[in-house]
């Protein structure tokens, strides 16, 4: 940003030069510690920039290795002084413009909240903003340290955080807190049991006693491996029994797809209200000429979309902010368009094969989300009916889990009175 603002100052010269000794050229330009830069080289010619105080000592250099020299453009500070130079009033105008985006630069225009997975991001604004951190904040009256501390205080999702000052944007960043899985410790006693009823494939006893074999159907609840054991000479041990077993049993699904339904469709044609924000300042703007073009929708910037209602009219509409900037420079200023696409509602009827599409689209997911959880499909049976306004898919699984869980045994004390 600097050398940019510094290359506008001093002044931009495009030039081009033809002829054969372009290598020549270039090698003396280096020695002579011209910078030279974007430049484009073609077979017999080459497009480049510096500053326009170099240009005589470019000009020496290309005349002495025999090359033509052509001026293409002049940008900058330099050119604007030359074409409005008499007119005081836009010359004070600029130098107002830059002492504002200078002093722009100590205040906090966006906020970024930057490693969060499940915290929401609007909590962690609702949070700082509640302690003064806000677009239009002066940087100088923030405590960064304190900031961070009240994040991790009010929010119990967030371990740590950090708040970054960059330039104009407080970018929040945040390491939400990781729940350490319940552990039973190795001193405790314990059972094995499966949490599902099924038929053993798999099977390994790490400690206690196996009271099943890989083939045995086991209920929801049965015993795996027992942690109380008895030693040759009659005594009762307690153990921590620890196994893993890998149950296969049946999961039944039914997905249901309505034949008929009813959705919004868009009409065509494009409205756009536009509006100024500075900090938390909404200025409305009338740009008639843009007003039915969608030139200043983007991708990018998404605030707000959804379906919007007046009256009988119905419409999709979606909030974007497109930020402004100056020379690379992001200002503190961003152009609000509100974009409205007239729809209607309109009755849909899907056939057989579409809503069996669509179920079998929907038993993906759903197998999907079993594998997340660490349950393997292994085979399945699909039954597909129309009934009534519905379709419906009946799924038999066949699914593989580890189901082994281990289980605190409770030991009775007796207190005996002397």
């Amino acid at each position: 940003m600097l050398i940019e603002l510094l290359r506008f100052v001093r002044g931009t010269l495009e030039f081009r030069v033809e002829g054969k000794y372009l290598e020549r050229f270039l090698n003396l330009s280096a020695r002579a510690r011209i910078p030279i830069w974007d430049g484009q080289r073609e077979e017999h010619s080459f497009c480049g920039k510096t500053l326009q105080s170099n240009e005589e000592a470019l000009k020496r250099i290309a005349e002495k290795v025999q090359l033509q020299w052509y001026n293409n453009q002049l940008s900058g500070a330099p050119k604007l002084r030359r074409k409005y130079q008499k007119r005081l009033g836009i010359g004070a105008g600029s130098l107002f413009l830059c002492a504002l985006l200078l002093l722009s630069q100590q205040f906090v225009w966006r906020l970024e909240v930057i490693g969060n997975q499940t915290v929401s991001t609007a909590d962690v604004i609702e949070v700082v903003e509640k302690q003064g951190l806000k677009p239009g904040v002066w940087k100088g009256s923030l405590d960064v340290i304190k900031l961070a501390d009240t994040i991790t205080l009010k929010l119990e999702e967030v371990s740590w955080a950090a708040v970054n000052l960059l330039g104009t944007v407080a970018e929040i960043e945040i390491v939400e807190r990781v729940e350490p899985p319940f552990l039973i410790d190795e001193e405790t006693p314990c059972n094995v049991i499966s949490t599902k009823a099924g038929r053993i494939v798999e099977l390994e006893v790490y400690d206690g006693q196996r009271l099943v074999k890989v083939g045995d159907t086991i209920k929801e609840g049965g015993l795996i491996s027992a942690g109380i054991l008895q030693d040759r000479h009659g005594r009762t041990i307690y153990r921590h029994a620890r196994a893993k077993a890998v149950v296969e049993y049946t999961k039944d699904e039914r997905i249901e797809i309505p034949m008929k339904s009813k959705e919004l469709l868009p009409l065509g044609g494009v409205e756009n209200t536009y509006s100024l924000l500075f900090g938390g300042t909404e200025i409305p703007l009338s740009l008639e000429a843009l007003s039915r073009s969608g030139d200043f929708s983007t991708e990018n910037g998404l605030v707000e979309s959804g379906v919007y209602q007046s009256g009988d009219e119905q419409y999709f509409y979606s909030v974007r902010n497109k930020p402004i900037r100056l020379f690379a420079v992001e200002l503190p200023l961003k152009i609000r368009v509100k974009q409205y696409i007239p729809a209607v509602p309109v009755e849909l009827n899907c056939d057989a094969q579409r809503a069996k599409d669509l179920a079998l689209l929907k038993l993906s997911e759903l197998k999907r989300h079993l594998e997340r959880q660490e349950i393997t499909v292994i085979d399945e049976e699909l039954k597909g009916h129309v009934q009534g306004s519905k379709f419906i898919l009946s799924a038999k699984l066949l699914c593989r889990e580890d189901t082994a869980e281990e289980i605190p045994i409770q030991m009775e004390t007796k207190d005996t009175e002397n």
